[in-house]
């Protein structure tokens, strides 16, 4: 997988799906059976700049994961860290993670480190 597309979903447009496999690396990790509670960050230079829970769905077959939107809370606290910084547009990372009910364990997509996904404000 190259990394997350960068376009704007809508309700005419798809979420953004994952394929989260087993070490296999063809079978999906069954998130829907498990009861996995699913999250994900975006971060700039390992700083957790936004964390989201909603908005993103899962079941057991793939893709496993789809995330329909980014919240206005998300896209709010990404705004605030380009105004911090004095920046239009910046790259950052997406990271995809989930908690297992079972053991509450916390499991990273790989690469560890995300997706780079670039955010831009709008014009004023």
């Amino acid at each position: 997988m190259d990394g997350i597309p960068t376009y704007r979903t809508d309700q005419e447009l798809p979420g953004i799906p994952l394929a989260w496999l087993q070490s296999d690396h063809k079978t999906p990790i069954q998130l829907q059976t498990m009861g996995a509670i699913l999250k994900f960050q975006i971060v700039r230079s390992h700083i957790v700049v936004a964390e989201q829970t909603a908005e993103l769905n899962y079941d057991d077959a793939s893709p496993n994961w789809v995330m329909e939107k980014f919240t206005a809370a998300t896209l709010s606290l990404v705004e605030a860290d380009l105004d911090d910084r004095g920046c239009k547009e910046s790259l950052y990372n997406y990271v995809p993670m989930y908690r297992r009910t079972a053991d509450s364990a916390d499991d990273i997509f790989e690469p560890p480190d995300g997706f780079p996904i670039r955010f831009a404000r709008a014009p004023a």
